[in-house]
Protein backbone atom coordinates (compact mmCIF):
# COMPACT_ATOMS: atom_id res chain seq x y z
CA UNK A 1 0.00 0.00 0.00
CA UNK A 2 0.89 3.71 -0.65
CA UNK A 3 4.30 4.85 -3.24
CA UNK A 4 7.10 3.60 -3.44
CA UNK A 5 10.40 5.30 -5.29
CA UNK A 6 13.45 3.48 -6.18
CA UNK A 7 17.02 5.25 -6.05
CA UNK A 8 17.09 5.30 -10.04
CA UNK A 9 13.34 6.64 -10.25
CA UNK A 10 14.01 9.70 -7.98
CA UNK A 11 17.70 9.85 -10.19
CA UNK A 12 15.32 9.80 -13.40
CA UNK A 13 13.22 12.14 -12.33
CA UNK A 14 15.82 14.81 -11.57
CA UNK A 15 17.59 13.43 -14.63
CA UNK A 16 15.01 15.05 -16.39
CA UNK A 17 14.54 17.72 -14.37
CA UNK A 18 18.16 19.11 -14.82
CA UNK A 19 18.44 17.94 -18.45
CA UNK A 20 21.12 14.94 -17.88
CA UNK A 21 20.53 11.56 -19.22
CA UNK A 22 18.31 9.50 -18.04
CA UNK A 23 19.55 6.83 -15.76
CA UNK A 24 22.73 8.59 -15.71
CA UNK A 25 23.22 10.56 -12.03
CA UNK A 26 26.69 11.62 -12.86
CA UNK A 27 25.87 12.96 -16.50
CA UNK A 28 25.06 16.36 -17.73
CA UNK A 29 24.83 18.93 -15.04
CA UNK A 30 22.61 17.16 -12.48
CA UNK A 31 25.25 17.79 -10.05
CA UNK A 32 25.33 21.03 -10.60
CA UNK A 33 21.32 21.09 -10.73
CA UNK A 34 21.50 20.03 -6.70
CA UNK A 35 24.24 22.29 -6.04
CA UNK A 36 22.59 25.18 -6.72
CA UNK A 37 19.13 23.84 -5.03
CA UNK A 38 20.70 23.57 -2.07
CA UNK A 39 22.14 27.13 -2.24
CA UNK A 40 19.09 28.34 -2.88
CA UNK A 41 17.45 26.63 -0.27
CA UNK A 42 19.72 26.99 2.36
CA UNK A 43 20.23 30.44 2.03
CA UNK A 44 16.32 30.66 2.93
CA UNK A 45 17.33 28.38 6.09
CA UNK A 46 20.16 30.94 7.21
CA UNK A 47 17.64 33.89 7.34
CA UNK A 48 14.73 31.67 8.97
CA UNK A 49 16.97 30.58 11.42
CA UNK A 50 18.32 33.40 13.04
CA UNK A 51 14.12 34.70 13.12
CA UNK A 52 13.65 30.99 15.13
CA UNK A 53 16.90 31.34 17.39
CA UNK A 54 15.59 34.93 17.92
CA UNK A 55 12.35 34.06 18.62
CA UNK A 56 13.16 30.24 20.79
CA UNK A 57 16.56 30.85 21.47
CA UNK A 58 19.59 28.62 20.04
CA UNK A 59 18.82 25.77 21.78
CA UNK A 60 14.73 25.74 21.40
CA UNK A 61 15.48 26.29 17.85
CA UNK A 62 18.02 24.15 17.21
CA UNK A 63 15.42 21.03 18.65
CA UNK A 64 12.62 22.09 17.23
CA UNK A 65 14.18 22.48 13.99
CA UNK A 66 15.78 19.24 14.21
CA UNK A 67 12.72 17.45 14.61
CA UNK A 68 11.14 19.11 11.62
CA UNK A 69 14.41 17.85 9.58
CA UNK A 70 13.58 14.39 11.18
CA UNK A 71 10.39 14.22 9.97
CA UNK A 72 11.47 14.77 6.58
CA UNK A 73 14.05 12.64 6.63
CA UNK A 74 11.38 10.25 7.49
CA UNK A 75 9.25 11.21 4.35
CA UNK A 76 11.95 10.52 2.28
CA UNK A 77 13.00 7.36 3.83
CA UNK A 78 9.13 6.20 2.83
CA UNK A 79 8.94 7.32 -0.55
CA UNK A 80 12.76 5.81 -1.90
CA UNK A 81 12.84 3.04 0.90
CA UNK A 82 16.34 1.95 2.71
CA UNK A 83 19.61 1.34 0.67
CA UNK A 84 19.88 -2.16 0.94
CA UNK A 85 23.04 -2.64 2.55
CA UNK A 86 25.56 0.20 5.14
CA UNK A 87 28.94 -0.92 4.46
CA UNK A 88 30.37 2.09 6.74
CA UNK A 89 27.59 2.37 9.04
CA UNK A 90 29.58 4.15 11.36
CA UNK A 91 30.63 6.71 9.32
CA UNK A 92 27.38 7.47 8.33
CA UNK A 93 26.46 8.06 11.89
CA UNK A 94 29.27 10.00 12.81
CA UNK A 95 28.53 12.09 10.00
CA UNK A 96 25.15 12.78 10.89
CA UNK A 97 26.89 13.52 14.91
CA UNK A 98 28.98 15.95 12.99
CA UNK A 99 26.27 17.87 11.12
CA UNK A 100 24.02 18.05 14.17
CA UNK A 101 27.09 19.26 16.27
CA UNK A 102 27.61 21.81 13.95
CA UNK A 103 23.94 23.14 13.07
CA UNK A 104 23.39 23.46 17.00
CA UNK A 105 26.45 25.81 17.10
CA UNK A 106 24.62 27.73 14.18
CA UNK A 107 21.39 28.41 16.22
CA UNK A 108 23.33 29.23 19.06
CA UNK A 109 25.62 31.49 17.32
CA UNK A 110 22.52 32.76 15.21
CA UNK A 111 20.80 33.13 18.96
CA UNK A 112 23.11 36.70 19.29
CA UNK A 113 24.84 37.31 16.19
CA UNK A 114 24.26 38.95 13.27
CA UNK A 115 22.75 36.70 10.42
CA UNK A 116 24.78 39.03 7.89
CA UNK A 117 27.86 37.85 9.61
CA UNK A 118 27.37 33.94 11.40
CA UNK A 119 25.81 32.75 7.71
CA UNK A 120 28.91 33.56 5.67
CA UNK A 121 31.49 32.82 8.46
CA UNK A 122 29.65 29.31 9.34
CA UNK A 123 29.35 28.17 5.75
CA UNK A 124 33.49 28.69 5.82
CA UNK A 125 33.06 24.69 6.50
CA UNK A 126 33.65 24.58 2.71
CA UNK A 127 37.32 25.69 3.19
CA UNK A 128 37.97 22.23 6.05
CA UNK A 129 36.00 20.45 3.68
CA UNK A 130 38.07 21.36 0.11
CA UNK A 131 41.38 20.68 2.49
CA UNK A 132 39.95 17.69 3.92
CA UNK A 133 38.98 16.27 0.09
CA UNK A 134 42.59 17.60 -1.27
CA UNK A 135 44.39 15.82 1.59
CA UNK A 136 42.60 12.30 2.23
CA UNK A 137 40.58 11.63 -1.36
CA UNK A 138 43.57 13.04 -3.17
CA UNK A 139 41.92 14.98 -5.19
CA UNK A 140 43.89 17.49 -7.41
CA UNK A 141 44.66 21.29 -5.97
CA UNK A 142 45.07 23.42 -8.49
CA UNK A 143 45.50 27.76 -8.48
CA UNK A 144 41.83 28.06 -8.99
CA UNK A 145 41.02 25.99 -6.37
CA UNK A 146 43.51 28.05 -4.23
CA UNK A 147 42.30 31.04 -5.40
CA UNK A 148 38.65 30.32 -4.39
CA UNK A 149 39.40 29.47 -1.12
CA UNK A 150 41.40 32.60 -0.35
CA UNK A 151 38.42 34.77 -1.67
CA UNK A 152 35.84 32.75 0.55
CA UNK A 153 38.34 34.13 3.13
CA UNK A 154 38.57 37.53 2.38
CA UNK A 155 34.74 37.46 1.78
CA UNK A 156 34.20 36.62 5.42
CA UNK A 157 36.59 39.57 6.47
CA UNK A 158 34.49 41.93 4.46
CA UNK A 159 31.52 40.69 5.58
CA UNK A 160 32.12 40.79 9.22
CA UNK A 161 33.34 44.15 9.10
Amino acid sequence: MGWHLDRDEVLDICSALGGGAKGAPKGGNLWLLFALSAVLVWGFWGYLSKIVAVDLGGLQGYLIVSISSIAFTGAVLIATGLPGSLPNLPLYIITGILGGVGTLFFYLAMESGKASVVVPISAQYIVVAAILAFIFLKEPVTMRKILGIIFATVAIILLSG
